[in-house]
């Protein structure tokens, strides 16, 4: 008879060792865009993709999704929708700007004249603020970002968190309708046409929050599927490097019937892959007590609560060097050396500006969203339900027994 799992009457409020993986997620993400930014069609740059995975961002999408969760699943706090999006919002949108900003100043820095400024951001000739917004900025739009082109990534964030609520409430039923719900999701992307559709990541982060107790607690090496384990890890790792492999020369590997039935007939994009592949890694990560010891590191810790911010800063660096790249590159022996050598000056830069940036806008904004929520009254409150109270014919019954 198979052990019952073992359940606990507590759960830390904040698991540090994933604010750990959020900076390093962030921090590889910074490296994917430094390394493609100028040498994309090179040989190296495409094997280096393999290692700083541009699928990384799709990792944060089910990290989110599961952080987001984990206190109202598995700490069983309610959950206050209008309190919610408000935190949400203020929680991203004012760093959020301030980095739109400086990157709109660095592409105007040619000409900061008071007239071509007032044209900018006063009559928006350059629509800056439909990518200030946050709202009409996304891969899904015609429009190219102009000024941050990796906002799109963290406009999925803050839109799939107003779905968030939702998910939570059926998690709380039962998590077997989760599977059903992004089923319907891929089906309305499919049939909208627009495969930048990542709810389905985010409900896998809630489905994790689900399962976190059996994970966390061991019982999960009980099940038999857990003795091939490390098989899963290394299709996991396949899976999130799918994309990696179609950009190599000369190698084939998706023919015209994977991309017609596959990619065009189901819109079965990459990023699906990356979502099974993330679900995976993160359950290997919370199921694994050596994985979370090596990621309780005050440095990584500090790199995860600056992760939002150097996932806003590093790109202004990014392109920056490269902007400059054609004076920078004769300083070095080799181009080898000018790209490793910038990689570390463009890794401190975006980290000493993350850091300013993260005690000046954004731990500021989040004392502010707490102060007008902690004011409101409440609206629509989401609540695990208490199991049913037994009759009491039965209660006696099972004392009896």
């Amino acid at each position: 008879m198979r052990e019952p799992i073992r359940q606990y009457d507590e759960h830390p409020e904040h698991l540090s060792y994933l604010d750990s993986v959020r900076g390093l997620a962030v921090l590889w993400v910074m490296f994917f865009h430094y390394i493609n930014q100028r040498f994309h069609e090179h040989s190296m740059a495409k094997l280096a993709s393999f290692v700083f995975n541009g699928e990384t961002a799709i990792f944060l999408f089910v990290l989110s999704g599961f952080v987001l969760s984990y206190k109202y699943i598995v700490l069983d706090h309610e959950l206050d929708i209008r309190k919610f999006y408000i935190q949400r919002f203020l929680r991203f949108w004012p760093a959020f700007f301030v980095a739109v900003s400086i990157n709109a100043l660095y592409q105007y820095r040619h000409d900061l004249s008071i007239h071509n400024l007032t044209d900018q951001f006063l009559f928006n000739k350059g629509q800056f603020w439909e990518e200030a917004s946050l709202f009409r900025y996304s891969p899904g739009f015609e429009r190219t970002p102009q000024y941050y082109l990796p906002g799109w990534a963290l406009v999925v964030i803050l839109s799939m968190s107003f779905l968030l609520p939702f998910m939570i409430a059926l998690a709380h039923k039962s998590w077997r309708y989760l599977p059903w719900m992004m089923l319907a999701f891929t089906l309305i992307g499919i049939n909208m046409g627009n495969k930048y559709v990542y709810h389905i990541h985010f409900a896998l982060g809630v489905l994790i929050s689900c399962w976190f107790v059996r994970i966390s607690s061991g019982n999960l090496r009980k099940l038999r599927i857990y003795k091939y384990h490390h098989l899963l890890l290394g299709l996991a790792v396949m899976l999130f490097s799918m994309r990696q492999l179609g950009r190599i020369n000369r190698i084939e590997i998706y023919g015209p019937w994977y991309k017609y039935w596959i990619q065009t007939f189901l819109g079965i994009d990459f990023s699906f892959y990356s979502a099974i592949a993330s679900l995976i890694f993160l359950i290997a990560i919370i199921d694994s007590p050596r994985v979370r010891r090596l990621l309780s590191n005050s440095s990584l810790h500090f790199l995860g609560r600056i992760s939002y911010c150097l996932y806003l800063m590093h790109w202004v660096v990014v392109v920056a060097i490269f902007d400059n790249w054609n004076l920078i590159a004769p300083l070095f022996p080799n181009t080898i050396s000018a790209v490793c050598i910038m990689m570390v000056v463009c890794t401190a830069v975006s980290i000493a500006l993350a850091t300013v940036l993260h005690y000046t806008v954004e731990l500021p904004s989040i004392r502010f969203s707490k102060r007008v929520t902690s004011k409101l009254k409440p609206s629509l409150i989401i609540k695990k339900e208490a199991p049913p109270v037994p009759h009491k014919h039965i209660t006696e019954k099972i004392k009896a027994g």
